[in-house]
């Protein structure tokens, strides 16, 4: 190949594959961050993309809890509480065995948590390895971050059901979700857990 076609043959395979990424994320891309938060498009180019399917509706859950089993520490910044809901229990118990959490909710959830599971909450609480900050302004959709991947919960805000999960070992992606994470951790007004009432 001349150096000419090499030039041409590097440019055909760079739209192909943008192509790809676009199709991949087409359906998707409205439950995702926009582009004001720094989420790129290019950060999905080697994404797992999970949908909630008619047939399938807890797809992107059971990815969730995969990610969860194969790592020793997950932060996650949000307000969704589906992600979380079917699984509670094993995600508990994970926790109260040492997994070491930190999680940024609304007020809402962690009431929501304390009132409807009080001695389950208090034992995974007790265990010393969930530290939760509560944040009345968080975004739409949640992130995840765990020992090797990244993963963007986008739910639907009408029937509180999550409708896609895009993981990625992306280390754009990864710094991304940190400077999230970390922005909202460090914002005002953070809430500590003990002034929410039971």
């Amino acid at each position: 190949m001349t150096p000419l076609g090499a030039y041409i043959a590097s440019a055909v395979a760079e739209l192909i594959e943008r192509v790809e990424i676009e199709r991949k994320v087409r359906d998707i891309w409205p439950w995702l961050p926009d582009e004001e938060s720094g989420f790129t498009i290019e950060m999905c180019a080697d994404a797992i993309v999970t949908v909630a399917e008619a047939d399938n509706p807890y797809a992107p859950v059971n990815r969730f809890l995969t990610l969860i089993e194969d790592t020793d520490r997950i932060r996650f910044v949000g307000t969704d509480i589906a992600i979380f809901e079917p699984y509670r229990d094993e995600l508990c118990q994970r926790v109260i065995d040492g997994m070491q959490t930190e999680i940024i909710d609304p007020p809402s959830v962690v009431t929501y948590y304390r009132s409807t599971y009080p001695d389950l909450f208090a034992e995974t609480l007790a265990s010393g390895n969930l530290t939760m900050w509560l944040h009345d302004d968080l975004p739409p959709y949640g992130i995840a971050i765990f020992d090797n991947r990244v993963a963007i919960c986008g739910h639907d805000s009408d029937s509180a059901t999550v409708r896609v999960l895009l993981d990625t070992d992306s280390e754009k992606a990864r710094e991304w979700a940190e400077s999230k994470f970390d922005f909202y951790r460090r914002q005002t007004p953070t809430i500590p857990l003990e002034t929410v009432e039971n």
